[in-house]
């Protein structure tokens, strides 16, 4: 074969972007990777006392896969046994995932399963979930599209965050035409086992951890497997920290790392939590230094040589090996800084959209720190042009879909999909720390020009001037698409100016304003590089003539 014909990757899948682990010294305890100090002793003995046949052989798996139906009760052909629970997700990803089907799932979560959605061609969907409960109403407005698969993890990796068992339930008995895949790996460290909930429904796919010594035909390392109505068996040797320890220690650790450094962490039901707290300077010697002290402390050393996606701020997740009060000591007495673009501090600014009136029903979620990513569907289609280019170039992740009374016409959806997205983007921004809080662009669109500047003063203005002459474009009339800025600027709380210079074509004209207005708002929520409200007052709440 030459070297013309040798086939390359699907166009799909870009080879920069894939998923590298960066090198890590063996002499530091990986908890960032759940990888305990040392094999015990009694796992070297039962490895001793398999012999070569043990070592030099394939297991068979029949073994552990009748136990574990034994155990649950269920047929064998229900369990399945995998090389660990990667290879679990994605073979369902590709058993279950034609080209172009929506895969739902949780942002952040277990960073591979758009991986493994990717390369199966589909396309995913994300619905942000970082703390709180279980945002069951967005999840169960995704289930309504028919989604191929509907991906769950739960303790959710790396927020530590858990489904109940009313969750799930709802959720599947919901999707009767979807198949839910709940990653239960770190059920051992949850409050809740939701495995009795999963096997009464047949469109629920559990995957489940085991230990290597569950059975000495185990391979080393882990199995997982995975089955509608699967779960691996527990063997007596498998001691694993109880919640009273580790998972209780990680919450410890939450409160001493909020203390030290004055961020955010989670609560955790696992033995991990996902922290702001990152160490900004770079110093190689003291980093080589520190590696003992952090292993000795049972803490793992931050990832930093992995840039997070796109649409994940920057946060980390830190494993608490047992119960190690040392590991919270040490920490409070570091010098830490917390997540940040730039410097400054950053939570995961996403927010969810929900509006119901008489005249329109409007659900959806936004992300600010996206990747332009948007899926929109208003019933007007020059609407959600607008839209899809406003979420584009400001580089947010934006699902919005509205059912509204365009049989009256399109005024009422159109107000409320922007006072709604307004609303969205003014919680989250917060208190709107650490952003740039100014922004101007200009954008072209073949021979129209438009000029935006935007202002996140918390004081709602907006001058828009557009000067349209046709009576529509498309569905939507001319005369709402300066009452569209305008509203979004009133809920959230910007000032706003827009001008379109010059420009013939209408449908040029508005969507030049859209672009513009997308590339000001890009600049104005960008981090400062400032742990600061940007403001003489010290507040963006609106309150004044000045700020």
């Amino acid at each position: 074969m030459t070297a013309a014909a040798i086939p390359g990757p699907r166009p799909r899948i870009d080879p920069l972007s894939a998923y590298r682990r960066p090198p890590v010294p063996d002499n530091v305890l990986k908890l960032d990777a759940n990888e305990g100090a040392h094999p015990s002793a009694d796992l070297a003995s039962a490895a001793m006392a398999g012999g070569v046949e043990l070592l030099r052989r394939y297991p068979t798996i029949a073994e552990l896969e009748t136990a574990i139906a034994k155990r649950l009760g269920v047929s064998e052909n229900e369990v399945i046994a995998t090389a660990g629970a990667g290879d679990a997700l994605d073979r369902a990803c590709r058993a279950f995932i034609s080209p172009g089907c929506e895969v739902v799932l949780p942002q952040p979560s277990f960073e591979m399963m758009d991986r493994y959605v990717r390369v199966a061609w589909g396309e995913p969907t994300t619905i942000p979930w970082m703390t709180g409960s279980f945002p069951r109403a967005a999840f169960l407005d995704a289930a309504a599209r028919r989604p191929a698969i509907i991906m769950l993890v739960s303790p959710n990796n790396p927020t530590g965050a858990a489904l109940t068992a009313h969750d799930l339930g709802t959720l599947a008995d919901a999707a009767p035409e979807s198949l839910v895949v709940l990653d239960h790996a770190y059920v051992e460290y949850a409050d809740e086992d939701l495995t009795a909930t999963a096997i009464r429904r047949a469109n629920v796919l559990v995957v489940r951890m085991a230990a290597a010594w569950a059975t000495p035909s185990v391979p080393p390392k882990h199995s997982a497997h995975c089955g509608q109505r699967g779960r691996p068996t527990r063997s007596p040797r498998r001691r694993l920290p109880s919640r009273s320890s580790s998972s209780r220690a990680a919450t410890r650790l939450c409160g001493s790392t909020s203390a030290a450094s004055g961020t955010s962490v989670n609560d955790s039901a696992p033995n991990w939590n996902c922290s702001g707290c990152v160490h900004t300077q770079r110093h190689s010697a003291p980093r080589r230094a520190g590696r003992g002290r952090r292993a000795r402390a049972g803490l793992s050393r931050p990832s930093r040589t992995r840039s997070p996606p796109a649409h994940h701020p920057p946060r980390f997740r830190r494993g608490v090996h047992g119960a190690r009060p040392r590991a919270a000591r040490r920490l409070r007495q570091k010098r830490c800084r917390p997540a940040s673009h730039g410097g400054a501090i950053m939570s995961a600014r996403t927010a969810s959209i929900d509006r119901a009136t008489k005249e329109t029903t409007i659900r959806g979620s936004l992300t600010l720190d996206g990747s332009g990513r948007s899926e929109i569907a208003t019933g007007i289609g020059f609407l959600d042009h607008l839209f899809d280019a406003l979420a584009r170039h400001a580089r947010l992740d934006l699902t919005l879909e509205c059912a509204g009374d365009l049989q009256v016409d399109d005024h009422h959806t159109a107000e409320d999909c922007a006072l709604a997205l307004g609303a969205a983007l003014d919680a989250a921004l917060a208190d709107r720390r650490g952003i740039a809080r100014f922004g101007y662009a200009y954008a072209p669109l073949d021979e129209a020009l438009a000029r935006a500047v935007i202002d996140l003063s918390g004081r709602p203005f907006a001058a828009i001037h557009l000067d349209l002459q046709r009576d529509a474009v498309g569905s939507l009339s001319c005369e709402n698409v300066p009452h569209i800025l305008t509203a979004l600027a009133t809920a959230a709380r910007l000032t706003l100016h827009v001008d379109v210079l010059r420009g013939v074509n209408d449908h040029h004209r508005a969507e030049a304003a859209f672009k513009a207005t997308a590339l000001a708002l890009r600049q104005a929520v960008a981090a400062s590089g400032l742990d600061d409200i940007p403001s003489t007052k010290g507040t963006l709440t609106g309150d004044g003539p000045d700020a």
